[in-house]
This record gives C-alpha cells, sequence and structure tokens, in this order.
C-alpha cells in the first residue's frame, strides 16, 4: 500500500487506477471498488442495525434504524475526509479509555487457566484466523487511499499506517485474550464476546451496567468506518463520471447502501457465517490482489514516481 501510494503522491486510489491502467481500463477497475466499498458500508450498518434490534431496542424496526444512521454518516462524508479523521482522533481516544477501564474492572474476573491448553488446533484453522483477521480489519485501511492526497510530505502514509497498524494489532489482542480469560468456553460461542465479557463487570455493586459505554465505544467506531466507506465509495463515483461535486450523490449511495444492507443478510448468524467463511475470499480480491497487481503494473510500466529517501524520512 504504501508503496503504491508513494509512487503516485498526491493521487488518491481511483486516480491512481486510472494513472496505471488508462481511463478504460482504470475506470472499470475504479467501479468494482466502488461496489466493495458499497459491500462493505451495507455489511457494517447491518451489523449496527443487528446490534441495536438484539441488545438495545429490541422493538424498532431495522429500516429506522438503518436510515438513522446513514444520514448521520452521510453528513460526516459531506463534510470531507479531513474532518472524519479529526473525529476518528477523538474516538480513539474514547475508545481507548473504555477499553482500559473495561479491561481493568474486568481483572478479577479473569481466570487465565481459560488460555490452555494453546496451540492445540489443527494448523489449517490457524491459517483460516489469520486470513480472517488480515482481511478483516487490517486489510480494509486500504480505504485510507483516499486520504493521501491530504497527507503532507509527498504523501509518505508508510509511518502513520505501520504505528496504527500495531496499535490496533496490540489492542485486539488484549481484548481477545481479556474475553477468553473472563468467558471461557462461551467466549468461541458469543456473536459479541465483548459486550458479554463486559456485562459481567459489578464493582462493590455500584459500577454496574458498563456494557452500555461498550455499545457506546462500539458505535462511535462503527460510525467513523461507514462514513469512510460511504465516503470512498461517493466520491469513486463521482471521480469515474468525472462530477464537480460528490456532495448531491451521498442522498442516492445512502438508499441504495440502507436497501442493500437490509437485503444482502437475514439473521445476524447468517452475517457471522460470511464473515467468518466468505469475506476473506471476498476482501482478498480488493484488499490484496487488485492492489498488488497495480503496484507490479506501475512498475513494469514506470508510471508514477519514486519518493527520494529523503524526502520519505521527512
Amino acid at each position: 500500500y504504501t508503496a503504491l501510494v508513494g509512487r503516485h503522491p498526491g493521487k488518491n486510489l481511483f486516480s491512481i487506477f486510472e494513472a496505471v491502467f488508462g481511463n478504460t481500463l482504470g475506470r472499470v477497475i475504479s467501479l468494482l471498488f466502488v461496489f466493495f466499498f458499497l459491500t462493505m458500508t451495507s455489511v457494517n450498518v447491518n451489523d449496527v442495525s443487528n446490534f441495536v434490534v438484539d441488545y438495545i431496542m429490541p422493538y424498532t424496526p431495522p429500516m429506522v434504524i438503518v436510515l438513522t444512521f446513514l444520514v448521520i454518516c452521510g453528513w460526516a462524508a459531506s463534510k470531507g475526509v479531513g474532518g472524519m479523521c479529526r473525529l476518528g482522533f477523538l474516538f480513539f481516544v474514547l475508545v481507548t479509555a473504555v477499553t482500559i477501564i473495561n479491561s481493568v474492572l474486568l481483572a478479577k474476573d479473569m481466570d487465565f487457566s481459560n488460555l490452555l491448553p494453546a496451540f492445540q488446533l489443527p494448523v489449517p484453522t490457524y491459517i483460516k484466523g489469520a486470513c480472517m483477521v488480515a482481511s478483516v480489519p487490517f486489510g480494509e485501511i486500504l480505504v485510507f487511499f483516499m486520504a493521501a492526497p491530504n497527507v503532507e510530505k509527498g504523501g509518505n502514509l508508510r509511518k502513520p499506517l505501520i504505528i496504527g497498524l500495531l496499535i490496533g494489532a496490540v489492542t485486539l489482542l488484549e481484548v481477545i485474550l481479556r474475553n477468553i480469560a473472563v468467558l471461557g468456553n462461551l467466549a468461541s460461542v458469543a456473536s459479541l464476546p465483548s459486550y458479554e465479557a463486559v456485562r459481567h463487570i459489578s464493582f462493590a455493586e455500584i459500577i454496574t451496567r458498563v456494557d452500555v459505554l461498550y455499545a457506546l465505544a462500539m458505535l462511535f467506531l462503527q460510525f467513523f468506518k461507514v462514513s469512510l466507506y460511504f465516503y470512498a465509495a461517493t466520491i469513486g463515483l463521482a471521480q469515474i463520471f468525472r462530477l464537480k461535486s460528490y456532495t448531491f450523490l451521498l442522498p442516492v449511495m445512502g438508499a441504495l447502501a440502507a436497501v442493500y444492507s437490509l437485503i444482502v443478510f437475514g439473521p445476524s448468524m447468517e452475517n457471522t457465517y460470511w464473515g467468518s467463511n466468505i469475506i476473506p475470499l471476498f476482501a482478498a480480491l480488493f484488499e490484496g490482489v487488485l492492489p498488488l497487481l497495480t503496484l507490479l503494473v506501475s512498475l513494469l510500466r514506470g508510471r508514477g514516481r519514486r519518493i527520494p529517501r529523503r524526502e520519505a524520512a521527512a
């Protein structure tokens, strides 16, 4: 990802495709990525709808939740990627604080013998798990290609991406180990292990119902994620058709995402199955194969330029 952006400073993902493959083929690939971003928007909106209906407001029609959430995300997307990323830093601070507080309050409920025996599963199971995590959430940093033109120092994304991935990996590992230590075998069958773990918090019968904080953190993160995907899909479509503004497309894309989110999955377990078995293959094409192919074609055809080492280091 960083090598591709480094060869095409000041360009977002869709501009890179046209620079490398030409106008016609570049637009076709860009259209495929618009479909991918729209699909991920709908999938994540469906996750939000299922979470709210299953755990917070069971009698609320899913369409109400989907439309309300998409209107808010569309408003955020209309402010541009700079505004969304500034909000993202605030959400990062809040969610990190909530995660640390929850882990501290759950310390007395942890039984680390639940982590044993370790490494007893077949090797293909670990490979499958690694592919899943590589696709979701780590491969999803592809959407930050859309912010590349806004990055200073020649569009060098290597340092922030690596730091962000490391923070995400450490946080994810800590949450997974915490959930297993608290829930034991229940962690493997619960649809939302973190939510089930946080519901165990009861400190001196005073601090209870901390699961509300988890719900807020989850909604904050999904808002940020869906807004970025929403923005990427809309601005990609605007670039393909050479439109001067993307904002008037937001209601149209929002309507498509709303309908798509309601028909793409049925029950929440169907969503879980898709996430466990289908998404690694589906996302690998967009997050791995096509970016790598684009980089190879760019190198072979001599498209773009290489950032000097002094400039990259700056």
